[in-house]
């Protein structure tokens, strides 16, 4: 059995980087213009390059979420706190942009609703112009 490194890895991997994001199943999806193309392979460290970009992260009211919503804003993502817990998720984006990021907002959202997803999604997308 042959051992299956990093870059074999990303070699086999890399169609799925071209698989159409959920996004634009449940509302009107439309990539930020900076959104990388993947012409070509991107080094690994280019992949974490968030600035100018934006993101939703689901269940930011705490835990990992909010830990994905706190390291994406201090990178410089413009960021959308969705969780079902709405108070938790606006006092969380209220923190941040009282630290200085003041492209954190809030929204309540239970993923198990297809309808609170998609709004979630489309406010998302008019606040931010994409996603």
């Amino acid at each position: 059995m042959r051992a299956i490194w990093l870059s074999d890895a990303r070699q086999a991997y890399y169609p799925l980087f071209q698989v159409v994001p959920l996004g634009a199943m449940v509302c009107r999806y439309r990539p930020t213009p900076s959104a990388p193309r993947f012409v070509t392979p991107m080094r690994t460290l280019d992949q974490f390059k968030v600035v100018g970009r934006s993101a939703l992260v689901t269940g930011a009211a705490s835990g990992l979420g909010l830990a994905y919503a706190e390291v994406m804003v201090e990178a410089g993502a413009r960021v959308t706190l969705a969780d079902i817990d709405a108070e938790g998720a606006a006092r969380e984006a209220a923190r941040l942009r009282a630290e200085g990021h003041a492209a954190a907002r809030a929204v309540a959202c239970d993923v198990s609703n297809l309808a609170q997803v998609a709004a979630a999604f489309d406010g998302h997308v008019e606040a931010f112009g994409g996603l």
